[in-house]
């Protein structure tokens, strides 16, 4: 039970505040780069099966299908590590909208109706010390 409680509430703390962005168009760029790897990781494993069956096929030597699969070898892997360093960035810029709207959100929920000042004056058993500090490492724990 506790479970289907948390999951809204952590998705209403990812979204902004203001606009409610959430950043799914930003995980589906990363759903779908991730898809293209997928695919391109299996057209390269194909290429290099054929680069190995020509490499060791006699029929017309050895240039005859292996540099065509080598340099098609060679544009994928770079295609690839194109896509890579695509999928990264965009997973990093999805990391940094969530961990600054949990931050607004939290620091929201900190300030409303002085809760600082109550936390800060509770009795000492309940007291949360360097609470500021928590929210900051909870927040990049989170979001990482």
């Amino acid at each position: 039970p506790s479970t289907r409680l948390r999951t809204p509430v952590m998705l209403k703390m990812l979204s902004d505040p203001d606009s409610g962005d959430t950043g799914y168009t930003e995980l589906l760029v990363v759903a779908s780069l991730s898809a293209m790897g997928c695919a391109l990781m299996i057209r390269k494993a194909s290429v290099i099966g054929r680069l190995i069956t020509s490499q060791s096929s006699r029929r017309g030597g050895i240039a005859s299908g292996w540099l065509e699969h080598s340099m098609q070898y060679l544009m994928l892997a770079a295609l690839s590590s194109v896509l890579t360093d695509a999928m990264s960035f965009v997973q990093s810029g999805v990391a940094f909208k969530w961990r600054c709207n949990v931050t607004r959100r939290l620091h929201d929920m900190y300030f409303l109706k002085l809760a600082y000042y109550r936390i800060q004056n509770e009795a000492p058993e309940l007291t949360v010390t360097d609470a500021d500090v928590r929210i900051s490492r909870d927040v990049r724990d989170m979001t990482t």
